[in-house]
């Protein structure tokens, strides 16, 4: 998937913009990419946004990044605390 299908899965998961999406996609992965529990607070300090919209912004990104990257998300989650679970769509 090349990055103009990825931000497009994003703004139909968000129901935004293509500058939303891309700004939560920024916003999500910069925080993953630094801590990998669920953090909202940075992401909506990154994003600009509320807490509630940042949570949002968190499950639409990982969502599509779990959808094009499977065995490798699956190798990503293990390492992830618990509280990342419900972000991530796993039980």
């Amino acid at each position: 998937m090349d990055h103009d299908a990825f931000i497009s899965a994003i703004q139909d998961a968000l129901g935004s913009d293509q500058e939303t999406a891309e700004q939560a996609t920024r916003a999500v992965l910069s925080v993953l990419g630094k801590r990998l529990g669920a953090d909202e607070a940075r992401v909506a300090q990154r994003a600009g946004v509320g807490e509630e919209r940042a949570r949002d912004y968190a499950r639409a990104v990982l969502a599509t990044v779990r959808e094009t990257t499977r065995d490798e998300f699956l190798d990503v989650t293990v390492q992830l605390p618990a509280d990342y679970r419900d972000l991530l769509g796993v039980g």
